[in-house]
């Protein structure tokens, strides 16, 4: 277009045209744009970004397998929408390709792997139908809004681990994440919004320009430990024990489904269970010698915890446990 505008005779119209193409290409779609790469402890390669072609590649069973198409004055072509892809280690082939987004623009800027392989990543979003989970943080954008997001894709790329927006009212875009060993996601971005959520004690808690950096931590899940109490004295054969298990959550959120599970040990055979504050527990039979005793918490609130007592039967000679 330089040298276009070099030699026309009306080198205003020269200017404005392409700009108005530019604008018409970028809203329509058209093109892939990679945001961020991740490796997890594998060396699989983990690459986000953002894509507007019809024919970018996805797996079969992917969460989200085509662009919701809009029809942009007088042609139909894909919105913009968010991509993750995992490639194997040597890059031969894909384990999985998935789109990430809803009706209108998207964006994939930062990825983060944690240690199951999860995908967590943030960009920025104006769809006010952008997947988010039930337990996100934010689950509804603002109307004329865009929002930053953190979502987290599971192994394989067919289900979302957790999705939430995270902005005001005006214009807020997330540009990075990194993860913690507990799985809490911090997020940096841009934000122009007035109500921007932050908390309490923060450091600046409100907008002091037109537009302003944020970093937010989110917390994903619970902090949930583990306690037992168990017998380590010699168990006569045919004698009965019984070991607790305690599971609390630390906080500071609350955490939907806990689940504790612990197989029969070898030498001992399952005799009961006995829990008032799991919701329910599934066991094998009496006398059996093998499974699992698996008891659920459905909502386990922070500084909360719940209990089993599972009793057990020595088979075999001075058995321990």
């Amino acid at each position: 277009m330089i040298l276009l505008n070099s030699v026309t005779s009306t080198p205003t119209l020269a200017l404005t045209l392409p700009d108005r193409l530019s604008s018409f290409l970028r809203w329509c779609g058209g093109g892939d744009v990679t945001g961020g790469i991740a490796l997890d402890a594998g060396r699989n390669v983990y690459i986000a970004g953002t894509s507007g072609s019809t024919g970018f590649p996805v797996t079969p069973g992917a969460f989200q397998q085509n662009h919701p198409n809009t029809s942009c004055q007088l042609i139909t072509l894909p919105r913009e929408d968010g991509f993750v892809a995992e490639l194997s280690s040597d890059g031969s082939h894909l384990v999985y390709s998935t789109l990430l987004g809803g009706s209108n623009a998207d964006d994939i800027s930062g990825i983060s792997v944690n240690n199951r392989n999860i995908a967590f990543v943030t960009g920025s979003t104006s769809s006010a139908d952008f997947p988010v989970t039930s337990n996100a943080f934010k689950t509804s954008l603002e109307p004329n809004a865009t929002n930053a997001f953190v979502t987290a894709i599971n192994p394989g790329g067919g289900a979302l681990y957790y999705s939430s927006f995270l902005g005001g009212s005006r214009n807020t875009a997330g540009t990075a994440i990194a993860l913690d060993p507990a799985w809490n996601a911090f997020v940096v971005g841009n934000t122009s919004d007035a109500d921007f959520p932050t908390t309490a004690d923060a450091f600046q808690p409100e907008l002091k320009g037109n537009s302003d950096a944020f970093l937010s931590k989110i917390v994903i899940a619970g902090n949930l430990k583990i306690f037992w109490r168990e017998n380590t004295s010699a168990v006569p054969q045919f004698g009965y024990v019984t070991y607790y298990a305690q599971v609390a959550n630390f906080g500071p959120d609350g955490s939907d489904n806990v689940v504790f599970s612990d197989p029969i040990p070898p030498g001992f055979s399952f005799a009961g269970v006995y829990s008032i504050t799991a919701t329910s527990c599934d066991t094998p039979v009496p006398g059996a010698t093998g499974g699992f005793v698996t008891c659920l918490k459905t909502r386990l609130e922070p500084g909360q915890s719940f209990w089993v007592n599972v009793y057990l039967r020595a088979e075999a000679p001075q058995d321990r446990i």
